[in-house]
C-alpha cells in the first residue's frame, strides 16, 4: 500500500466510470464517433483496425458476454467489490486505446499535410 487505502466502493466506481470512458475510446478509434447513435459495443470492438488484434481480444474477453463482461457485471450490482487490479486493467487499456486514438490523427494529418504539399 502507499499511504492510500480505497474502499471497495470507490474502486468499484472508478472502475465503472473507468469502463464509460474506454467504451467511448472504443467508440471514437473504431470510426462511429460521429454517426448518431452508437452501435452495440461487439460491433465497435470489431470494427477496431486489424493490427489491433491483441486490444480487440482483450476488449471482447473483458467487457463482451462471451468473457468476463466486467461492465454488466458492475453497473447490474452482480459484483459487490472489485480488487482494485481490475481498476488498474481498465485504465492501462484506456491509456492505450486513447495513445492509438492519437496516433492515428496525427497519421491523417501527416498524410493531409503532405498531400497538401505536393498539390502545390
Amino acid at each position: 500500500s502507499l499511504g492510500t487505502s480505497y474502499n471497495s466502493e470507490q474502486v468499484v466506481a472508478a472502475t465503472m466510470f473507468g469502463l464509460l470512458y474506454l467504451e467511448s475510446c472504443v467508440r471514437q478509434y473504431s470510426g462511429f464517433e460521429n454517426r448518431g447513435k452508437a452501435p452495440l459495443l461487439s460491433v465497435m470492438i470489431s470494427q477496431m483496425p486489424d493490427e489491433e488484434s491483441n486490444l480487440r481480444s482483450t476488449l471482447e474477453h473483458l467487457l463482451l458476454p462471451k468473457g468476463v463482461n466486467l461492465r454488466n457485471l458492475l453497473w447490474h450490482g452482480f459484483c459487490g467489490t472489485l480488487p482494485r487490479p481490475w481498476l488498474s486493467l481498465v485504465l492501462v487499456l484506456i491509456h492505450h486505446t486513447s495513445a492509438q486514438i492519437e496516433s492515428s490523427h496525427a497519421c491523417i494529418s501527416d498524410h493531409e499535410s503532405s498531400s497538401t504539399d505536393s498539390a502545390t
